[in-house]
């Protein structure tokens, strides 16, 4: 199975060389890494052209639109290859076999599937390692108003790279969390989940992280000004409007939930209904009937 890499990169010089390193070290290499590059001004493009030189698979660098990180990752979308899509973080240290364990369960998964791997959240020095918990089965009801999918820990398989580049030209802008909306939109399109029990990266957390781990005080904290601020409010939003541009991809069962989440933040005066305390720890139990299937390897 070939395999690119998509990696949005925006002042992260201090970080780069180990991610780099660390894709460079896998023991299934990629066939390529594309980075888009949002106008860093750190040396960071110093950095990836040095590696682009050195480096043991292609590496492709591309300008990004300077419109901030989810109009990058976009653009990255835009540009990938009809390959097996991973996305990587810059500031993130893979292991050694993420690569190889991912490919090993898309390769063995029919259909549009993506595969997740659990994240070590490590400070940013990488010390105090602390294992992300295991998912509960995906619904697209959950999938609605939570992300179990982050970036940097999702592998697509052909299929599923391909449905979701296509749908990418139909919204004319990148919603906030666009990891998010894509594994929503998968979800709800019956792409099979198949989540790796065991970890597959280092998690870094610095103050600069987009959102951070829900498992952190900083990223509970952050989770809990976007509750009180509104701006949670306003990225479901975004992100329930952005899975109706692309609804027809949809089953029909996930049309009819999707209809009831626009209802209801579109007519109810408060927050779309979900317990505050899983919204601040950014997961929740919650499991349903009609599930798409979920494989722990």
């Amino acid at each position: 199975m070939r395999i690119t890499l998509l990696m949005p990169v925006y002042n992260g010089a201090a970080f780069l060389p180990d991610q780099l390193r660390s894709l460079a070290c896998q023991s299934h290499l990629p066939d390529r890494l594309i980075v888009s590059d949002d106008g860093s001004r750190d040396g960071s493009n110093r950095i990836i052209a040095n590696f682009q030189r050195h480096a043991p698979f292609r590496v492709d660098i591309i300008q990004g639109p300077g419109r901030g990180y989810a109009a990058n990752v976009f653009a990255l979308l835009t540009q990938a290859p009809e390959t097996a899509l991973g996305f990587c973080d810059q500031d993130d240290v893979w292991l050694g076999n993420r690569l190889h364990r991912g490919i090993q369960a898309l390769q063995s998964t029919p259909g549009p599937a993506m595969q997740i791997t659990r994240r070590i959240s490590v400070d940013v020095k990488l010390r105090h390692p602390r294992l992300a918990p295991i998912p509960v089965m995906p619904t697209f009801r959950t999938a609605l108003m939570q992300n179990q999918a982050p970036a940097n820990a999702t592998l697509l398989n052909v299929a599923a790279a391909q449905l979701l580049c296509r749908l990418v030209a139909r919204l004319p802008t990148a919603p906030h969390f666009p990891d998010w909306w894509a594994y929503a939109l998968l979800t709800g399109a019956d792409c099979k989940v198949v989540f790796d029990q065991e970890a597959g990266l280092l998690y870094r957390q610095h103050r600069r992280n987009l959102l951070g781990s829900c498992e952190s005080v900083r990223g509970r904290i952050r989770r809990a000004r976007m509750l009180i601020d509104g701006s949670y409010r306003r990225c479901v939003r975004q992100h329930l409007d952005a899975l109706e541009l692309t609804a027809s991809a949809l089953t029909p069962s996930a049309r009819v939930e999707l209809r009831k989440a626009l209802t209801q933040i579109r007519f109810s005066q408060g927050r779309p209904h979900l317990p505050v305390a899983q919204r601040i720890l950014g997961y929740s139990r919650i499991a349903s009937r009609g599930a798409p299937s979920i494989d722990h390897i």
